[in-house]
């Protein structure tokens, strides 16, 4: 018994042996039954040799699922049997997963879906280079040379129907060009990884999505045309849309482009100079005129966007999680308008994107451990003129005295915590560091029973990150509160706002001995320095709405006091 799908030949065979070796020489004929009827009478088998004996089903006869049964028989009387029968299972379930190409197999353990409704998934291959839409079947062995010839062979809605694009370039990255429009739903479009780029020809949407439960995955995707309408994907009323491990590459407009969709998420994916024309963002997701809701972004890396890596109009429950933005021309994240609601952004990172990391207009936006990244020091065309003008003005110096003054050069202007200036800086010295009670990643750090007043310069100042990150705060109320790790209330402590708009905006905690030796420390820690961790938050109520947002949350480490008892 042997498994084949449709729109594949099958070839029966059949042993004769006479006194227990093969018998050679025969002219066996074959009757062939599908599903229990005969479709071919008395066609001649073939000997392949030491008695064995075949028979081929022609292609064009294995289009339906089912048993097919073969029969071969002999007037020889010499034979230990006359009559041989052979079986072919076609196209039964789990039968359709296997295909004539051992290396199909790995593909298909790779993307193994369920089946939606009674009919049989398909799976059919794309080869730009080496495929023919004309005398190709869409086999592994016979592909297509387009993925527009593939999706019109889909008769079925609902299919779940698997397109493999081959990466079939004999040097180099296999390129497919070409414009497509997915109006199937649930099909499953996959490529081989990066190597895979696909492009188009002329303006617009490399491709376009107008169906339910489409999934794109593993290639590189351009669109090079001109024009606010040349995206990589632009999907419209669309519902579970996934973009998974696609890597989208000079697109003159937008990315990705989501006009009224839910449900739909983009993971794992890279978006690298998106919006070359100036007339897009990497990823838009749009509900005007209908909705745009529960969609997610995860794990997917924005760098040098040509406008906002991401940018939401009247989307509501967006999230967007451990997700990095670099670069970008305006926003990083930009969650533009009260009739976005319910945003999360949660553990991204951020950095360097021109007109701030974070600008959020929206109603009920949730900003948690976002972490902002800063640039580290580098060395530019004039700081090395300026490192030649001290060498070439001191010509006559001894090598030991021109080393002195590069030396002087370069730490006395770089000496910012963690920079090479600053270590050479320290080597010879001795020094005391006095830390700040707000460190740069929002760790506060108390001495139980001590003051904290700004005229002494111990004020607990707390400031945005990036423009646009904390709301107008004219006019607002400020609370420090401080909690044990069990979630029990410390103190709270009234603060002050230092300033209200702009960037960076700043408010200021003072604290009182009364206050902070209610932050006990626990005894005999076995260290000079014994600590025990406390938990804040910073909250402000809004002078026009009443809101309250938590500007700041973070950790207290609380030091015991040496000499007081």
């Amino acid at each position: 018994m042997s498994w084949e799908q449709i729109n594949n030949a099958i070839t029966f065979y059949a042993m004769y042996v006479a006194s227990k070796v093969g018998k050679t020489g025969l002219t066996p004929t074959v009757d062939v039954f599908r599903a229990g009827s005969l479709i071919v009478t008395a066609a001649s088998g073939v000997e392949v040799g030491d008695g064995l004996y075949s028979y081929t089903l022609a292609v064009g006869s294995v289009t339906v699922e089912g048993e097919y049964a073969a029969v071969f028989k002999t007037s020889d009387s010499t034979v230990d049997q006359q009559h041989i029968p052979a079986l072919w299972i076609v196209g039964r379930a789990g039968v359709e997963r296997l295909d004539a190409n051992v290396g199909t197999i790995g593909d298909l353990i790779e993307h193994r879906y369920g089946t939606h409704t009674a009919q049989r998934s398909v799976y059919l291959y794309v080869a730009p280079n080496t495929g023919n839409d004309t005398t190709g079947n869409g086999s592994r062995a016979l592909p297509y040379a387009t993925v527009t010839k593939a999706l019109s062979v889909i008769t079925t809605s609902n299919r779940h129907a698997v397109i493999f694009l081959i990466a079939d370039s004999t040097s180099g990255a296999t390129t497919l060009t070409e414009a497509v429009t997915v109006n199937k739903p649930y099909v499953f479009v996959k490529g081989p990884g990066r190597d895979f780029i696909w492009t188009r020809a002329g303006n617009g949407a490399t491709i376009t999505v107008s169906s339910d439960g489409v999934s794109l995955s593993g290639f590189q995707l351009e669109s090079p045309g001109s024009g606010a309408t040349s995206r990589g994907v632009s999907a419209t009323d669309v519902d579970f849309l996934l973009v998974h491990r696609v890597w989208f590459n000079a697109t003159t407009s937008d990315g990705i482009r989501i006009l009224r969709g839910d449900n739909c998420r983009i993971y794992d994916c890279d978006f690298q100079n998106t919006g070359t024309g100036a007339t897009g963002d990497a990823l838009a997701i749009d509900g005007t005129a209908g909705t745009a809701s529960y969609n997610e972004i995860v794990e997917s890396r924005f760098s040098l966007a040509q406008g906002d890596a991401v940018h939401l109009t009247a989307a509501t429950f967006t999230k967007i999680e451990r997700c990095t933005f670099q670069g970008s021309t305006e926003y990083g994240v930009n969650v533009n308008g009260a009739a976005n609601t319910d945003t999360l952004l949660i553990d991204n990172r951020w950095g360097s994107n021109t007109l701030g990391n974070l600008s959020d207009t929206g109603t009920r936006t949730i900003d948690q451990n976002n972490d902002a990244y800063t640039e580290q020091d580098t060395w530019t065309a004039a700081k090395a003129a300026f490192v030649d003008a001290a060498i070439s003005s001191r010509s006559t110096l001894t090598a030991q005295q021109a080393e002195d003054e590069v030396l002087n050069a370069l730490t006395s202007a770089h000496v910012t915590t963690g920079t090479v200036g600053a270590a050479i800086a320290r080597i010879g010295t001795a020094e005391i560091t006095v830390v700040a009670p707000v460190a740069t990643d929002g760790t506060v750090t108390l001495v139980q029973g001590d003051d904290y007043d700004n005229d002494d310069g111990r004020a607990l100042d707390f400031q945005e990150a990036s423009a646009s990150q904390w709301p107008t705060l004219t006019g607002a109320t400020i609370k420090f509160t401080v909690r044990s790790l069990k979630d029990v209330k410390m103190f709270e402590a009234a603060g002050s706002v230092v300033t209200a708009t702009g960037f960076p905006k700043k408010v200021r905690i003072e604290l009182t001995d009364a206050q902070t030796v209610l932050l006990t420390v626990t005894k005999n820690s076995g260290t000079a320095t014994p600590t025990t961790d406390y938990k804040y938050d910073v909250e402000a109520t809004l002078a026009t709405s009443s809101a309250i947002v938590t500007l700041a949350l973070g950790r207290v480490v609380v030091q015991e006091h040496q000499t007081r008892p």
